[in-house]
C-alpha cells in the first residue's frame, strides 16, 4: 500500500516538474528592474548608503566599511543608473543602430555591500531574486545576459568578476581601480 502511494505521489511529482522547479525558499532579497529585450545587459549600481550597517551572515557578524567618497554625490550613480536605461532605450527606438532585435536590462542596486553585489551577480545569472546557484529557474531570461555594468569600488568589482568570470559574461566597470 505504502509502495502505491509513493509510486503515486512520484508520477504527480513528474507530471508537475515545472512548476515546482523553480520553487524557492522565501529569502528577502533585492528585487531589481526588469525590461525584456533580445539581449539583456545587466547593471549593479549603488544608489544608497547606510553608515554603521552590520550585517549577519552565516554565523558571523562582519561590519561593512564604506569608502570616504561614498558618503556623498548619490544622485551621480542614480544618474549613471538612469542614463544605462535612456541609452537602451534610444538604441531600441532607432532601427538604424540594431535591426530586428532590442536590448534590454536587468538592474539591482547593491548599496556598497560586496555580499549584495554577489547576490545581484548570481539573480543575474539564475534568473531568480533571491538567487539559486548554479541553476537557471527562467531559461528564457538568463540565456538572453551578454554583459554585466557596474561595480562602484574595486572590492565590489572583484566580487562581481569571481562570479561572472565563472560563466564567461564580460564586466564593464568604469570606477575599478586595479586591473584583472
Amino acid at each position: 500500500m505504502k509502495l502505491l502511494i509513493a509510486f503515486s505521489l512520484l508520477i504527480v511529482l513528474i507530471i508537475f516538474q515545472e512548476q515546482i522547479s523553480c520553487f524557492s525558499l522565501n529569502i528577502p532579497a533585492s528585487p531589481g528592474y526588469y525590461q525584456d529585450g533580445d539581449f539583456v545587459i545587466g547593471g549593479l549600481f549603488s544608489l544608497r548608503v547606510t553608515a554603521g550597517d552590520t550585517r549577519s551572515r552565516f554565523g558571523f557578524t562582519d561590519t561593512i566599511h564604506i569608502p570616504e567618497y561614498v558618503y556623498g554625490d548619490l544622485t551621480k550613480h542614480y544618474q549613471h543608473m538612469l542614463a544605462m536605461v535612456f541609452a537602451i532605450e534610444k538604441i531600441n527606438k532607432d532601427p538604424n543602430i540594431l535591426f530586428n532585435m532590442t536590448l534590454g536590462f536587468s538592474l539591482f542596486n547593491v548599496d556598497f555591500i560586496e555580499m549584495k553585489a554577489v547576490e545581484s551577480s548570481v539573480s543575474l545569472l539564475s534568473g531568480e531574486s533571491p538567487p539559486i546557484p548554479n541553476y537557471s529557474c527562467r531559461p528564457e531570461k538568463t540565456d538572453k545576459l551578454v554583459a554585466v555594468i557596474g561595480g562602484i569600488s574595486t572590492g565590489i568589482s572583484t566580487q562581481i568578476s569571481q562570479i561572472l568570470s565563472l560563466y564567461n559574461v564580460p564586466q564593464d566597470s568604469s570606477h575599478c581601480s586595479a586591473a584583472f
